[in-house]
């Protein structure tokens, strides 16, 4: 079982698998890195399943957007965040950044449909 399944409310696992999968579909050069507030617990993921795993291990998770760019000192520019709070349920997306918003829409629009 995941650590999701097993410490967060039912509809924000489901709200953040959905999220996930958003991310991951959107893009073919995005990958995904999971921070629970202190340190990257997964970095460079493009598998939904890894992802959904290293999340909440903590009481929030940051997950970053990247893409490779040779012209940042690290090979890598993110592209954006989402912030993940797990004790707001339904309300699990707690922030995230503008650039974002089309992407996060439709996920969103399905958070607001979950009762938890």
């Amino acid at each position: 079982m995941r650590d999701i399944d097993k410490y967060a409310p039912k509809a924000a696992a489901l709200i953040a698998t959905r999220l996930v999968q958003t991310l991951i579909a959107h893009d073919e050069e995005w990958t995904l890195t999971v921070n629970d507030g202190e340190e990257d617990t997964l970095a460079g993921s493009r598998d939904a399943e890894e992802v959904l795993n290293a999340l909440a291990t903590t009481d929030h998770d940051y997950i970053r957007v990247y893409v490779e760019d040779s012209s940042e000192h690290t090979g890598w520019k993110c592209k954006g965040w989402v912030m993940l709070i797990w004790s707001n349920a339904g309300d699990v997306i707690s922030d995230y950044t503008t650039c974002l918003d089309d992407v996060l829409t439709p996920v969103i629009d399905y958070a607001e449909t979950i009762l938890d």
